[in-house]
């Protein structure tokens, strides 16, 4: 029997309220020239998601390098959380999968 992952890749974040996050990611061997970045964490479940956005900026795509991140302004925003669940998905073409998840949590200065 031969099993196949296609997973996402996993992160815990954690951080200070009124602080900056910054994260810079590499995909390793992979050009990623015109491909798109959403992400958000999910600060609230469903039945009325309340989700929000995380900034990714796109470093240098041909050699796989993104960076996410949420400024001191967004942490304060967010305010104290625990174990929320954040996801970053790509889009080449229609083509969109979910590549990294983990946990939030963001502590009182």
């Amino acid at each position: 029997m031969v099993t196949f992952d296609n997973l996402p890749g996993e992160l815990d974040i954690e951080g200070v309220v009124g602080n900056d996050i910054e994260m810079d990611v590499a995909f390793q061997d992979t050009n990623l020239t015109g491909y798109t970045f959403a992400g958000y964490v999910i600060l609230e479940p469903s039945p009325l998601e309340k989700t929000y956005a995380l900034t990714i900026t796109n470093t240098n795509l041909a050699l796989g390098l993104i960076q996410i991140s949420l400024t001191d302004a967004q942490t304060t925003e967010i305010g104290p959380v625990s174990n929320k669940p954040w996801f970053v998905s790509w889009n080449n073409g229609g083509d969109i999968r979910n590549v990294l998840r983990g946990r939030l949590r963001l502590d009182r200065r």
